[in-house]
Protein backbone atom coordinates (compact mmCIF):
# COMPACT_ATOMS: atom_id res chain seq x y z
CA UNK A 1 0.00 0.00 0.00
CA UNK A 2 3.22 2.18 0.24
CA UNK A 3 2.82 4.70 -2.61
CA UNK A 4 6.58 6.26 -4.02
CA UNK A 5 6.87 9.55 -2.96
CA UNK A 6 8.80 11.45 -5.12
CA UNK A 7 11.50 13.44 -3.38
CA UNK A 8 12.28 16.15 -6.29
CA UNK A 9 8.48 16.58 -5.94
CA UNK A 10 8.38 16.79 -2.21
CA UNK A 11 10.68 18.73 -1.99
CA UNK A 12 9.31 20.85 -4.93
CA UNK A 13 6.03 21.13 -2.20
CA UNK A 14 8.08 22.66 0.60
CA UNK A 15 10.23 25.02 -1.33
CA UNK A 16 13.34 23.05 0.18
CA UNK A 17 16.86 23.26 -1.51
CA UNK A 18 18.85 20.43 -1.10
CA UNK A 19 22.02 18.51 -2.72
CA UNK A 20 21.76 15.02 -4.50
CA UNK A 21 23.89 13.52 -1.81
CA UNK A 22 20.98 14.78 0.80
CA UNK A 23 18.65 12.99 -1.89
CA UNK A 24 20.10 9.98 -1.27
CA UNK A 25 20.13 10.14 2.57
CA UNK A 26 16.26 11.34 2.18
CA UNK A 27 14.90 9.06 -0.19
CA UNK A 28 15.45 5.87 2.56
CA UNK A 29 14.71 7.59 5.07
CA UNK A 30 10.86 8.78 3.80
CA UNK A 31 10.46 5.22 2.82
CA UNK A 32 10.78 3.82 6.49
CA UNK A 33 8.57 6.84 7.80
CA UNK A 34 6.00 5.36 4.71
CA UNK A 35 6.51 1.99 5.66
CA UNK A 36 6.03 2.71 9.86
CA UNK A 37 2.70 3.96 8.43
CA UNK A 38 1.64 1.38 6.55
CA UNK A 39 2.27 -0.85 9.21
CA UNK A 40 -0.52 1.46 11.61
CA UNK A 41 -2.78 1.18 8.69
CA UNK A 42 -2.81 -2.26 9.30
CA UNK A 43 -4.08 -2.46 12.70
CA UNK A 44 -7.81 -3.71 12.71
CA UNK A 45 -10.97 -1.46 13.88
CA UNK A 46 -9.58 1.06 16.43
CA UNK A 47 -13.03 2.93 16.78
CA UNK A 48 -13.15 2.13 20.37
CA UNK A 49 -9.55 2.94 21.38
CA UNK A 50 -9.12 5.84 23.19
CA UNK A 51 -6.56 8.21 21.99
CA UNK A 52 -3.30 8.56 24.20
CA UNK A 53 -2.00 12.27 24.22
CA UNK A 54 0.19 11.47 26.76
CA UNK A 55 1.68 8.10 28.27
CA UNK A 56 3.94 9.07 30.92
CA UNK A 57 1.27 10.19 33.30
CA UNK A 58 2.97 13.28 34.06
CA UNK A 59 1.14 16.21 35.34
CA UNK A 60 1.72 19.87 34.46
CA UNK A 61 2.53 21.89 37.90
CA UNK A 62 1.72 25.05 37.95
CA UNK A 63 2.12 27.61 40.82
CA UNK A 64 -0.09 30.69 41.66
CA UNK A 65 1.23 34.26 40.27
CA UNK A 66 3.27 36.01 42.90
CA UNK A 67 3.84 39.59 43.34
CA UNK A 68 7.43 40.57 44.15
CA UNK A 69 8.77 43.95 44.21
CA UNK A 70 10.63 44.75 41.25
CA UNK A 71 14.39 45.71 41.20
CA UNK A 72 15.71 49.44 41.87
CA UNK A 73 16.12 50.98 38.37
CA UNK A 74 19.15 53.16 39.98
CA UNK A 75 20.62 50.45 41.52
CA UNK A 76 20.89 48.10 38.18
CA UNK A 77 21.93 50.55 36.07
CA UNK A 78 25.11 51.44 38.27
CA UNK A 79 26.31 48.77 37.11
CA UNK A 80 28.38 49.51 34.52
CA UNK A 81 29.70 46.19 33.30
CA UNK A 82 26.26 45.20 31.73
CA UNK A 83 25.17 48.87 31.02
CA UNK A 84 25.64 51.73 29.14
CA UNK A 85 23.06 54.35 29.72
CA UNK A 86 22.55 58.34 29.82
CA UNK A 87 20.98 59.01 33.17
Amino acid sequence: MNKKISIKHLVKLTNLIITPQEEKIIDPQLEETLTYFDILNEIPNLTKTQPTFQVTANENITHPDQIEPSLIRIKILKNKKYFTTKL
